[in-house]
């Protein structure tokens, strides 16, 4: 997977090839996502600090932050039909596995507490207690493997919003099509200084965002 750079005034309509932004393939509709992103150092730092006698502090503390310093940016993300539900596919699999668990861990605790099984006193209180904390866990980790191969903002600034998990394809697809609008600006130039008029059929980017900076991040 590849990333890309793409700034504000290319994402907000419809000027991104009509390309799969995740696998290339030819897309059959632009969807709205909503990119977020807060700097990284701050969830290391909430994390170390959970373990810290300032535990409390950063529980209360967090949420906070993170409304302080979060960026987002509205993207009309090109999709193909096997990736238009490319988040929402994620966030019902989180959903299903943690309802799953939990309802598993509930039975279980249900028929530890009945008394019905031949367990000895140290081993039950495994069973009721460390089962949980390793089926949280097997679910904390597939949230993280899930958000982790999805697309998302590896950086943000109020002007641009860089991409990973992209396809190449497509980024090969916005560099073509950004060569292709200056080739188009440049023939505007040159009919201009001739004194003929624009023949060109290219429509005229809204701005120079598309080759500001670098695409891929």
């Amino acid at each position: 997977m590849a990333a890309i750079r793409l700034w504000r005034e290319v994402v907000s309509g419809d000027q991104l090839p009509f390309v799969c932004m995740r696998c290339g393939d030819p897309a059959v509709e632009r969807k709205e996502a909503v990119f977020l992103w807060t700097p990284p150092g701050l969830n290391i730092l909430a994390f170390v600090g959970l373990f810290t006698p300032a535990g409390p502090l950063v529980v209360i503390g967090y949420p906070i932050l993170w409304l302080l310093t979060r960026k987002r940016m509205r993207v009309q993300v090109p999709l193909c039909r096997r990736h238009r539900r490319h988040w929402g596919g994620r966030v019902v699999a989180m959903l299903a596995t943690f309802v799953a668990a939990a309802v598993l861990v509930f039975l279980l605790e249900v028929w530890l507490s009945s008394g019905r099984h031949q367990m000895g006193s140290y081993e039950a209180l495994f069973w009721m207690f460390g089962i949980p904390v390793v089926a949280f866990l097997a679910w904390v980790i597939l949230v993280v493997v899930l958000a982790r191969t999805a697309m998302g903002a590896l950086e943000m600034t109020n002007d641009y919003v860089t991409i990973g998990g992209v396809s190449s394809k497509f980024v090969d697809a916005v560099s073509d099509l950004k060569d292709e609008i200056r080739r188009a600006r440049l023939r505007m130039i040159d009919e201009a200084e001739a004194g003929r008029p624009h023949q060109s059929d290219l429509p005229e980017p809204p701005s120079d965002a598309y080759w500001e900076g670098k695409d891929n991040g």
